[in-house]
């Protein structure tokens, strides 16, 4: 399990280099993965202990997406321990009338020790889908 772990974060990071990850895309990560469907107990707990591993490491903070007067999006990081950022993301996502949306939940953000990482990753060359 932990090598799958591994291969979800190493998706996570990649993309962080480039955006923000919602919710919805991270679930979508955790499914072109694993071919576990989207809406499953399974797939939820994959999708949030990933984002716990990113937390716990430092490499990345999880919040609410808000626009400046700018236009710009900054997240906002949920002032909570990693443990606690993951229950209330399961328990939003337990808590949706419907599938998953787009910008539901909240969005994971890399930090500098993460985008860092996510440099390292795609130096070398790391595909975790063809792995």
């Amino acid at each position: 399990m932990s090598l799958l772990r591994d291969r979800i974060k190493t998706a996570l990071l990649l993309e962080g280099l480039d955006d923000i990850c919602q919710v919805w895309w991270i679930a979508g990560t955790v499914h072109k993965l694993t071919g576990i469907p989207r809406e499953t107990p399974e797939l939820v707990d994959l999708a949030v202990g990933a984002v716990r591993d990113l937390l716990d490491s430092g490499y990345a903070v999880f919040g609410d997406a808000v626009q400046d007067e700018r236009g710009m999006v900054t997240i906002v990081p949920w002032e909570s321990a990693p443990d606690e950022v993951a229950a209330r993301v399961k328990k939003e996502w337990g808590e949706l009338d419907d599938r998953l949306r787009m910008g539901d939940i909240g969005w994971l953000e890399l930090t500098d020790k993460g985008r860092e990482e996510a440099r390292r990753l795609d130096a070398a060359g790391c595909d975790p889908f063809n792995e």
